[in-house]
């Protein structure tokens, strides 16, 4: 029986949404409401984020047949990406290695019976083959083998030499990128820079992306500005200490929350070790209510009312384009962590601090 017509999948997935799922507002959709991919998406998502859920055989495949069916039947889906990602970091952890070497294992054999089901599109075979990639993916950085690496780099060449693979490509080759950067830079460097040729304008894009945070990690971070409060600020006199810049525009969801956690590890972390600095990204026209939030925000740490990210400017060589983006500089203001959340910065200093503490 084909992986994709199994009768009890839906009512399986339904009935763990009913149980996991928050009250409804409003202004959602109702499930009556909501599109096939999107019932689709919710139950994978429903039965990924459920924390009651043990690493049971049973779990494995009713998970693994919600990602699958999202893959082969919707991979038009807005987030048709997410599934791919979060399907194949399940379990991460150390403490979950047994079980995470299980996982990826069941998942791809349901994904082998998955390809050969009739009737898949030409781009629902692409998603699936990114799937399989990113399997190979996981397995060549949990054990970073030459062979392993090999069999991760035949996966993404199976996956272009499809149709329809421009959703899930670019994905995959700038993670093979970030491997080869972890034992040579300069091989890494190489492939990105020879996916500036691709015919794939999509793995162009991202392969300049990716240059971009090279650049950053490669040479010390230049900025200067002046605050709000007046004074200069030049990153080059902020070496010695790591720097946490940060973009946000003021109506963000959660920004109170984020700026809360950031304040209380600003106040626990001596000034010479570490520094904030914050770049708000509202629109000059909202400059009043900017400059209502901010004061009071009370933020101790140096802040640039700067507007929307545009052009060449250093906040798009730094690929911002969603908000709020964060980053990490070392003392040497290279770049050591992109995407990093306000909430995760103390977790990544004290990463640093305790491998100073092993030298």
């Amino acid at each position: 029986m084909s992986v994709l017509r199994l009768p009890g999948l839906l009512m399986l997935v339904c009935a763990c949404i009913g149980a996991l799922a928050a009250p409804v507002s409003a202004a959602e959709k109702s499930p009556a409401e909501k599109s096939p991919a999107d019932v689709s998406f919710d139950a994978f998502m429903a039965l990924r984020d459920n924390r009651e859920a043990k690493p049971t055989q049973q779990h494995f495949e009713a998970l693994s047949l919600a990602s699958l069916d999202v893959l082969a039947k919707h991979p038009g889906h807005r987030r048709i990406t997410t599934v791919i990602s979060r399907s194949t970091d399940y379990l991460g952890g150390r403490d979950n290695a047994p079980y995470r070497a299980a996982w990826l294992a069941h998942l791809r054999y349901n994904l082998l019976r998955a390809s050969r089901a009739d009737g898949i599109s030409a781009e629902g075979k692409a998603a699936l083959a990114a799937l399989d990639a990113a399997i190979s993916g996981v397995q060549a950085r949990d054990q970073p083998t030459r062979d392993n690496l090999t069999a991760y780099r035949e996966k993404i060449d199976e996956l272009a030499a499809l149709p329809s693979n421009g959703r899930f490509l670019p994905d995959q080759e700038i993670n093979y990128a970030n491997f080869l950067l972890l034992s040579n830079p300069k091989a890494a460097r190489a492939h990105v820079e020879g996916l500036m040729n691709h015919k794939e304008k999509r793995v162009v894009d991202r392969a300049r992306d990716e240059l971009n945070l090279m650049n950053a990690r490669a040479q010390p971070f230049e900025l200067q500005f002046t605050g709000l409060d007046g004074k200069t600020v030049d990153f080059a006199s902020l070496r010695g200490r790591f720097v946490y810049l940060v973009f946000f525009n003021t109506d963000a969801k959660d920004l109170n929350a984020d700026l809360m956690a950031l304040k209380e590890l600003y106040s626990a972390v001596s000034r010479k070790n570490f520094e904030v600095v914050a770049v708000v990204c509202d629109a000059p026209e909202n400059r009043e209510k900017t400059d209502a939030f901010l004061k009071k925000a009370k933020l101790r740490w140096p802040v640039y009312v700067y507007g929307p990210p545009k052009g060449d400017d250093f906040a798009r060589k730094l690929n911002v384009r969603t908000l709020p983006a964060g980053f990490l500089f070392d003392p040497n203001g290279h770049l050591v962590r992109h995407a990093l959340g306000m909430k995760s910065v103390a977790g990544e200093l004290k990463k640093y601090s305790d491998q100073g503490a092993k030298r």
